[in-house]
Order: C-alpha cells, then structure tokens, then sequence
C-alpha cells in the first residue's frame, strides 16, 4: 500500500477514536438541560422508587434521589475520562503523564462549562461542587487506568491492525528499559 494510503487510514483511524467522546459529550451535554433537571425527572423517578421500596417515606426517597444525581456526575465525567484517554491512545500515542493531564483538562473544562450553562437557566443550579463532583470522576478514572498500565506490559489501548499491534515488542522494549534504568537509579550510590 502506498505512502499516502497509509497515512490516510492512520487519520481516518485517530479522528474516528473521538467519535465515542464526542457522541458521550452531547449525552452529557443533553443530561445538563433543563429537561433532566430535578423537579422534571422527579416526575417519573420518584413514583418508580416508591414502587420499588414501598416502605420508604418522602424524605428517605428524596434523599436516595439526591445521591443517585451526585452519583451520575461522578460516573458521567469518568466515562468521559476513560474516553479521552482511549482516543488520544488510539490516535497518536502521546506518554501516560501527557495522556492523564490532557484528559483531566478536558474534563475540567467541560464540567466548569456544564455548570455555568446550568447556572444561567432558570430551571437548573449550576454549583461548584458539581465541578469537584465531575472532577473526582475523571481523576479516580484516570488514576485507575494509569494504574493498570503500569502493571501491564502491553498499552490498555491498542489497535488490532494498527501500528501498535505491530509495535508491541517495541512497546515492551521501552518500558522494559525505563523499567531497567529506573532500577540503575535507584542502586546508584
């Protein structure tokens, strides 16, 4: 295949690994509205949870209500996370440390985003314990995925045809002598 070729299917292959975090993005976007606000999903919800827990009274119900939407964020915001981490793997393998803190800006910069939009609305709240909550989820994420990669010899992410499948002897390779050298370091005098 020629020069070109390959390069074009390398493009089209990076550009399509963002198409999961832009689609989760407009979720997420969507989710912020004033569709999704608390006294609009109230209206299904709560009588959902009094069927399913008769015994509970008003306030138990919308305590449970509470946390499940502080739940959400979190969990929201570290699928984003995961996202972003995956394209910018699949694209153009930029280091763990530049991979986590390009992702945890992203995150920040949408949460911070998302509730400001929300603050403007009439029928939302917009707070900055929301952003913390939105930032726990995407630094507990990407601390977890960094995590798993150090103790794995191969990337978490990988292409099956691309050229890190091809590359994963090289791959090892690196780490294997970061690994040595960082050994050679530390027995250093």
């Amino acid at each position: 295949m020629d020069d070109s070729a390959t390069k074009l299917r390398r493009r089209t292959a990076a550009a399509s690994a963002w198409v999961p975090v832009a689609l989760w993005a407009l979720l997420v976007w969507g989710l912020g509205g004033d569709g999704f606000s608390a006294s609009e999903t109230s209206r299904f919800i709560v009588p959902a949870m009094r069927w399913l827990f008769p015994d509970m009274n008003a306030r138990e119900i919308w305590q449970l209500l509470y946390a499940i939407r502080k739940l959400a964020h979190v969990v929201e915001y570290a699928i984003l996370a995961i996202l972003v981490v995956r394209a910018l793997w699949l694209g153009r393998r930029p280091s763990l440390a530049f991979s986590a803190a390009l992702a945890l800006a992203i995150v920040v910069t949408f949460a911070a985003a998302d509730e400001t939009r929300q603050g403007r609305s009439a029928a939302r709240t917009g707070s900055h314990r929301d952003v913390l909550l939105d930032v726990s989820g995407g630094v507990v994420a990407i601390g977890l995925l960094v995590f798993l990669q150090m103790r794995r010899e191969e990337p978490l992410f990988a292409r099956g045809r691309g050229r890190f499948a091809r590359g994963r002897g090289r791959f090892k390779r690196r780490l294997k002598g970061r690994l040595k050298a960082r050994r050679e370091r530390e027995l250093a005098p």
